[in-house]
């Protein structure tokens, strides 16, 4: 029976959303989440807390000389004489930064860092609210007593969100007494802002290398030759890496 004018006007409407509703499936399916089987990349969002602004997909590689002269650099985890330096640029209240000492960090030091490999140093990136900037100061007070990676295990384990109050300073004046500092002299360099320019100083020298977000690492090899990894990768992305350069 032929369609008169009202009803082929309701089908050709039909047609029109149906045909429109595919059509935004199409341009939207690839930015869904977890739609894809391809393993995140080195500056994937769900690796890295980026900076505000910042080119998360920056991959400069800079000269090893500007890594060797940092201002904020942290003690070495490691022997002073490795072959391989890793420099980790991080915020003690970035998850990201978390998720890789939980994760990476001891099959580094298992595999690199005991064996006299490598060595791991430690450079303040803090961006990520108050309690960043105070747990970073915090941990070179600590340092001042010879417990600075100590004290950076604590704050990683202690970790619990964005200026929550978990780093306080007085959250970090006890988790300095657990650890048995000499509190007067702790009190004097965390109250007394020590360490406050260095850690600024810090920042911007992660800015000057390019750091993107945390966390962000310069691995820098024999003959000085650097690459950089953007966020909390796989252990197997540093082992390719330092295996290569060893094997140079």
């Amino acid at each position: 029976m032929p369609l008169n004018s009202t009803k082929k006007g309701w089908v050709i409407l039909a047609i029109f959303t149906a045909v429109s509703v595919v059509a935004v499936g199409l341009v939207l399916y690839p930015l869904a989440p977890n739609q894809s089987s391809t393993p995140a990349s080195p500056s994937s969002p769900s690796r890295v807390s980026a900076v505000p602004g910042a080119n998360s997909n920056a991959t400069q590689v800079v000269d090893s000389t500007l890594l060797k002269d940092l201002v904020g650099a942290s003690p070495a985890l490691g022997s002073e004489n490795a072959p391989i330096t890793i420099y980790e640029f991080g915020d003690y209240q970035c998850p990201n930064c978390q998720s890789w000492w939980i994760s990476v960090k001891p099959q580094l030091v298992d595999k690199f860092i005991k064996t006299g490999r490598a060595k791991l140093i430690f450079v303040e990136f803090a961006f990520l609210g108050r309690e960043s900037f105070s747990a970073s100061q915090a941990a070179k007070c600590a340092g001042d007593q010879g417990k600075y990676w100590d004290y950076h295990d604590v704050l990683y384990s202690e970790q619990r969100g964005i200026d929550t109050g978990w780093a306080s300073v007085e959250k970090l004046k006890k988790f300095a007494s657990d650890l048995g500092l000499n509190m007067e002299a702790f009190y004097s360099c965390l109250d007394g802002g020590k360490y406050s320019e260095i850690v600024k100083k810090s920042f911007e020298e992660g800015v000057k290398v390019v750091v993107p977000g945390t966390p962000t690492f310069f691995i820098v090899g024999p003959k000085g030759e650097v690459q950089k990894i953007v966020g909390s990768q796989p252990f197997v992305v540093f082992e390719r890496i330092i295996d290569s350069m060893l094997s140079k």
